[in-house]
């Protein structure tokens, strides 16, 4: 994914270059609204990309920041579904292990 964003960078970068290096033919021949179109395009493009990339990152923050819960809680359905009961002291102790073994460094 990043490969595509820095492709569609590259791309609306080498357009803003090659306008700015043409600006006086661009202006004289009154080319501006055409060159203006192919920049904010490739710069759609652009952001279409970047934007794929953030939402995985948010999925992948909200799935890491949910995972130790998940883990709690399938524990606990869990010990239920076995026939034991659910004491203060077992909590205590299923939630210090769980929190010593996904201790954040």
């Amino acid at each position: 994914m990043y490969q595509e964003v820095m492709k569609a960078k590259d791309k609306r970068i080498d357009l803003t270059t090659d306008v700015l290096k043409g600006i006086k033919a661009i202006k004289y021949f009154g080319w501006e609204e055409t060159f203006i179109r192919k920049i904010l395009s490739l710069r759609q493009q652009e952001f279409s990309c970047l934007s794929k990339i953030k939402y995985l990152d948010v999925f992948c923050l909200i799935l890491w920041t949910i995972t130790s819960v998940l883990i709690v809680t399938a524990t606990f359905i869990a010990f239920s579904y076995m026939k034991h009961d659910i004491h203060q002291t077992n909590v205590f102790t299923v939630n210090f292990t769980l929190r010593f073994y996904f201790k954040k460094e």
